[in-house]
């Protein structure tokens, strides 16, 4: 129907290769069976009209000069970001109703806000009467999130949300933007991905985030290189006199390191020996890179102890959740000896969801 139009996108884990996206690195993530819906209707209201049935809140009508202005907050920015560089554009956007829902938890490390941004922009091109081309909507939600948000976030979550495919890992080279399918069919293989919620939220817009991005830049300029995915050898990282630079770089160039190692067992038709690349990626991620919390460290702890072939927090850290690797026959000893083990120490028992290698956002019609 012209003028209308719905798009469903889903929410990413990442099995090896966080943080290194905004160092022109690789990462190594999938799609999963959770997302986001965003339904459009253009009209000519000079409002942008947004609801979310998923944040439960009333709808909001935002006049088109407070969108351009940049003055919305919250969940709808991402929404008013998207509309309006979308206008930027040239595309012919003169007042709409958006409507959200979807089963994709916010803040939990899964890359809701992409899903949001790429459904969004997917509908409202398809609104719009333009072409929806995967590969351009990643780099504009990038954009969206860089310059409307103010997120300093790289290439990897929109490049899963938009050009995963099932039952494969999307292997990404955030400086080429080359997005290479690596098959990754754990069904077959007897295996199960589990996605552990730690309850705490975190936001990729925070200081936090910021901080290491900028670390991590400043640790490529003193080593004399455009980024740290031009740092091959780690002995090169420990000419960094700050310690700190030194960590945040060793991370990085380590976890390209692992990214390539998991797809050459991939390759081999090896998934079940990726778990100590996993393990190895936790450590880094918690020791040198500073972003994991108890509660990741707990469920990874107590995943391992219960025969998980290995785990890792996924996401950007700093709270979220943790993707867990195990056979399918351990899956249920896994899953009770992570709540048995936050149990015992007073703690609310983390949800866990087995998911499976999804593929990108997809048109579902205007209802």
């Amino acid at each position: 129907m012209a003028g209308a139009a719905r798009w469903w996108a889903p929410g990413r884990v990442t099995v090896m290769g966080d943080h290194t996206d905004y160092n022109d690195g690789w990462s190594l993530p999938c799609a999963i069976d959770l997302g986001i819906e965003v339904d459009v209707r253009l009209d000519r209201s000079g409002v942008l009209s947004v609801r979310s049935t998923q944040y439960g809140e009333s709808p909001l009508a935002l006049p088109l000069d407070l969108v351009a202005a940049g003055r919305v907050e919250g969940w709808a920015a991402y929404v008013a970001g998207s509309v309006q560089l979308l206008r930027d554009l040239g595309v012919p956007i003169d007042g709409a109703a958006a409507s959200l829902d979807g089963d994709l938890p916010s803040g939990a490390g899964l890359s809701s806000s992409a899903a949001l941004v790429c459904a969004t922009l997917s509908s409202f091109l398809e609104a719009a009467g333009r072409p929806v081309r995967p590969s351009q909507v990643a780099r504009w939600a990038q954009q969206v999130e860089n310059d409307y948000i103010g997120a300093p976030v790289g290439y990897l979550d929109p490049a899963a949300v938009m050009l995963s495919e099932s039952d494969h890992l999307v292997l990404i080279d955030s400086r080429s933007r080359e997005v290479r399918p690596v098959a990754f069919d754990i069904t077959q293989a007897g295996l199960v991905l589990l996605v552990v919620d730690s309850g705490e939220r975190h936001s990729t817009s925070g200081r936090i985030y910021a901080a290491r991005v900028d670390q991590c830049h400043a640790a490529a300029a003193e080593l004399g290189v455009g980024s740290l995915r031009d740092v091959h050898d780690p002995a090169e990282v420990e000419r960094l006199a700050d310690r700190t630079l030194r960590a945040r770089a060793r991370h990085v160039v380590t976890e390209n390191a692992r990214v390539h190692a998991v797809v050459d067992l991939l390759r081999l038709g090896r998934p079940e020996r990726i778990g100590p690349h996993l393990l190895a990626s936790h450590a880094s991620l918690r020791d040198d890179f500073e972003v994991s919390t108890p509660a990741l460290d707990l469920i990874v702890d107590s995943a391992m102890a219960a025969d998980a072939l290995g785990a890792r927090l996924t996401g950007a850290g700093m709270g979220g959740c943790a993707v867990v690797l195990a056979d399918r026959s351990a899956a249920g000893k896994v899953t009770a000896g992570v709540h048995d083990a936050f149990v015992a120490r007073d703690l609310s028992a983390p949800e866990v969801i087995e998911v499976r290698p999804a593929a990108g956002a997809k048109s579902v019609g205007a209802s």
